[in-house]
């Protein structure tokens, strides 16, 4: 299972989890080999462990878990959860002209979060990219994206994902959104 520490998915690379012993932490931190803002899970402790420089670490309270399927990945902290998943909304040509008056957009698509949040109180970003080029603006009809609340009235999905563009400046023609959402753990789910 993998896990971006910034959710920022636009490099697109992404980073393990270790899992570590509390010996091991100290041993890294004394060492200064702890890389920062890395997540670690300290499997004595049963606690994740957040790196803040290179010999320093902050070990949470509660680690309620962590998890992927096809829909994407999530970690819940101290009764907070985070999923991140990818979108494929098809082509960026689907509607429009590339004009001002009718600008390039996909077609709507649904992101089914990894686990359900606790309620629909949840907010969310994206971005996406079309091949190497990355391409600004990501239109989210009811749920709205970047820091935007869900008001979906779902607490599994997040509805009618929308990508847009003026114009087209590569031959990339399918966009994949990067879909990040933040909101309450839901023990029962």
């Amino acid at each position: 299972m993998t896990f971006r520490a910034t959710w920022d998915l636009n490099d697109g690379g992404a980073f393990s989890m270790p899992r570590k012993t509390e010996a091991q932490m100290d041993t890294l931190a004394s060492g200064s080999a702890l890389v920062t803002g890395q997540i670690y899970i300290v499997t004595d402790a049963k606690r994740l462990a957040v790196a803040t420089s290179t010999s320093a670490y902050f070990v949470t309270n509660t680690h309620a878990g962590a998890g992927s399927n096809s829909d994407g990945e999530w970690v819940a902290i101290d009764g907070t959860q985070w999923c991140r998943g990818e979108v494929n909304l098809g082509s960026i040509r689907a509607f429009g002209n590339g004009t001002l008056a009718s600008l390039y957009r996909t077609g709507y698509g649904t992101w089914t979060f990894p686990r359900p949040f606790y309620d629909s109180n949840w907010i969310m970003n994206a971005s996406y990219q079309l091949q190497t080029y990355s391409a600004s603006g990501l239109r989210q009809a009811l749920t709205g994206p970047n820091g935007h609340k869900g008001n979906s009235n779902s607490k599994s999905q997040a509805f009618a994902l929308q990508a847009f563009r003026l114009s087209t400046e590569t031959d990339a023609d399918t966009v994949i959104a990067h879909c990040r959402a933040e909101g309450k753990f839901d023990p029962a789910a």
